[in-house]
């Protein structure tokens, strides 16, 4: 095939842009790492290399295979197009209590599965380069966020995909741990959309916001604490386009018991 140009990236920080089907990376560490070459109109290709002290490594050529490109137009509750709305696809999308999260490095935003464009006058969008797994396209304006589109795997493109921009309400509320005011980690997840979700940190007194979220019924959970030891509890609340909503967490104090078979 053609020479492709795009971007490599070792590790988490060491980038350079592929010219002509070649690219060269400097300052290395010798140790493992994991090679991601990506650009426009090709899927990312990921490839795991070891550097040795002293050598300039040859990873030899890397096939990149064709990815699809994923396309529709972003519309606000009237059915009017909106230009500049920010479309993002990725496995699994998540929101801060304000906006989505997103890296400000698109190479870093490849390895996490998410990428944006902004959509043009007439409200249309095309993202090429998508690969062949399952995937989610949402999209985000100062004026509403979207629910995703859930695009099935294959090798297909995806045209005529529709975005209707929802608008913001916000969601405040408390979080106890068997009656106590307590920190947490807090999400709200529509109960219609999967792998999509806001979250936010409750601080010690137990008090969270998420100051936008589209109008909707979601499920509001908090998690006090990680891995095995997490307490978790869950309610429902409705948002209401430019109202605030309330959900107070009460998380059940609880024993933990684990069962190990030897």
């Amino acid at each position: 095939g053609e020479p492709a140009a795009g971007m490599a990236m070792l590790g988490l920080t060491n980038t350079g842009t592929i010219r002509n089907g070649a690219f060269q990376l400097g300052n290395v560490n010798a140790g493992a790492y994991r090679l991601r070459v990506s650009g426009d109109g090709f899927a990312q290709a990921v490839k795991d290399v070891w550097v040795k002290d002293g050598e300039t490594l040859d990873v030899g050529t890397i096939i990149v295979e064709r990815g699809r490109t994923l396309s529709g137009v972003v519309r606000d509750a009237k059915g009017r197009p909106v230009a500049g709305a920010k479309v993002f696809v990725g496995s699994k999308i998540s929101a801060t209590g304000t906006t989505i999260e997103e890296s400000n490095d698109e190479m870093i935003g490849d390895i996490v599965g998410l990428r944006h464009v902004v959509t043009g006058e007439d409200g249309a969008f095309a993202i090429s380069g998508i690969g062949p797994q399952k995937t989610n396209v949402l999209a985000e304006h100062a004026s509403g966020r979207s629910d995703g589109i859930a695009v099935p795997a294959g090798i297909d493109d995806a045209k005529g995909l529709a975005l209707s921009l929802r608008a913001f309400g916000s969601m405040r509320g408390t979080v106890r741990f068997g009656g106590k005011l307590v920190a947490a980690q807090v999400s709200a997840r529509r109960t219609s959309q999967f792998n999509i979700d806001a979250g936010v940190d409750a601080s010690d007194d137990g008090a969270f916001l998420i100051d936008r979220l589209p109008e909707g019924t979601y499920q509001v959970s908090a998690q006090i604490g990680r891995g095995m030891g997490a307490q978790t509890a869950s309610v429902s609340a409705v948002v209401r386009a430019g109202k605030a909503s309330t959900a107070n967490i009460d998380v059940p104090k609880g024993d933990l018991e684990l069962a190990v078979e030897i």
